[in-house]
């Protein structure tokens, strides 16, 4: 996406930006490092799934081992 038809808001935003969910503001900065958007709001995510499936593709149906697995995707920020 062309971000150079938005204001650079990082200044702005420098207070703000540390208690914001991390994706909102990686996905609102440009390749300079500028920020050029504010989400005014973040979704929480969740993650379901079926025992049966996960025994059979993961290996596994106990949810704090699926919960190991996902550490690192944005899914851990919540």
């Amino acid at each position: 996406m062309n971000f150079d038809s938005f204001s650079d808001l990082t200044e702005r935003a420098k207070d703000y930006i540390e208690n914001m969910v991390p994706y909102t503001v990686d996905i609102a900065t440009d390749k300079n490092g500028k920020v050029r958007a504010l989400a005014h709001q973040a979704t929480v995510g969740a993650l379901a799934y079926k025992k049966l499936v996960a025994q059979k593709y993961l290996s596994t149906d106990d949810s704090e081992k699926i919960a190991e697995m996902r550490q690192g995707c944005f899914i851990s920020y919540f």
